[in-house]
């Protein structure tokens, strides 16, 4: 069902500074910002950087949290109704189309899956 993981979401204390610290380590480009979120790319790797307005859940290291992982699918319908069928819960029925253009429906992680997770048709 999956052809590739699409991208890694992380939350971030502060998305100018992750920003910064993604392409002064690694060299990262930046793909496209909107508000609290912005995609980077280093190699063939994309990462999603997001900003919460509540601040509260990061601790004195102010380390990024893992939030999702993006996975690219040929066919987003089929996908979901394929995950559905398998007893994952969807979060939002119609999907999304993001300021990247790309057609997603998020799911809850849950056991063994761990973090939340979505579907993504580019």
């Amino acid at each position: 069902m999956f052809s590739d993981v699409h991208h890694i979401g992380y939350r971030v204390k502060s998305l100018d500074e992750s920003i910064a610290a993604y392409q002064r380590a690694f060299g990262s480009e930046l793909l496209g910002r909107s508000g609290a979120i912005a995609f980077m790319r280093t190699g063939d790797t994309m990462v999603e950087l997001m900003e919460p307005a509540d601040k509260t859940m990061f601790d004195s290291t102010d380390a990024p949290i893992l939030h999702h992982v993006g996975y690219l699918v040929p066919d987003l319908a089929a996908a979901v109704k394929e995950l559905e069928s398998k007893g994952l819960v969807i979060l939002d029925k119609t999907p999304r189309v993001n300021f990247m253009g790309w057609k997603i429906v998020y799911f809850e992680g849950g056991p063994g899956i761990g973090v939340g997770l979505h579907v993504t048709e580019v």
